[in-house]
């Protein structure tokens, strides 16, 4: 009974009893039980009506005089872009709880959680240095969550092909190194 509200409840439950007088006195329970069907419909279109009315009453009022539109507008524009662990998420969470309260919310409260959040350190740069001294800007970027190296990175460099020759180099003694994936060009057929 815990899904069904108290109107469809009694109609069930009224069409349960005259199924089972169905089979003591068929005549009087199809009567009955014609009875209660019409007697349910008439109570269910009521009950229909008076939750449509009050659901249009809710909805009027929240596109009227609600503040759904201004709070999103708030949110977005004013706090702005909220990343995990970003002080504007933060922010957000502050403000959500004080309109809550000022709203009449009954309960309001905030709960401790831990948020995983990267913050990406200064602009990545790339050099190639080679033997006799000429360099070769590269662009590089970290990827959320990459370790830094405190400065220059100094390794030799291993070109290999495939994810598996990146794995039989670093077996070969290639670890430290930087390694370079650069897989076979296939020509195409025109």
């Amino acid at each position: 009974m815990t899904n069904l509200n108290s109107a469809a409840w009694c109609r069930r439950t009224t069409l349960a009893a005259a199924a089972v007088l169905a089979g003591l006195a068929p005549a009087h329970a199809q009567r009955a039980a014609r009875k209660a069907k019409a007697k349910m419909d008439l109570m269910a279109d009521r009950v229909d009506r008076t939750d449509s009315l009050a659901l249009r009453k809710i909805f009027d009022e929240a596109l009227l005089r609600g503040e759904s539109y201004e709070n999103l507008r708030y949110l977005t524009g004013t706090i702005g872009g909220r990343l995990s662990g970003s002080p504007q998420a933060q922010q957000a969470v502050e403000w959500g709880k004080i309109t809550m309260e000022k709203a009449g919310f009954d309960r309001v409260y905030l709960q401790e959680v831990m948020v995983p959040h990267w913050v990406r350190g200064s602009k990545e740069r790339g050099e190639i240095v080679g033997n006799k001294g000429k360099e070769i800007k590269v662009a590089v970027c970290a990827l959320g969550g990459s370790v830094g190296t405190n400065g220059k990175l100094k390794a030799g460099v291993v070109e290999v092909h495939s994810f598996d020759e990146a794995q039989q180099a670093a077996r070969r003694g290639g670890e430290g190194q930087v390694c370079v994936l650069q897989p076979p060009l296939r020509r195409r057929a025109d």
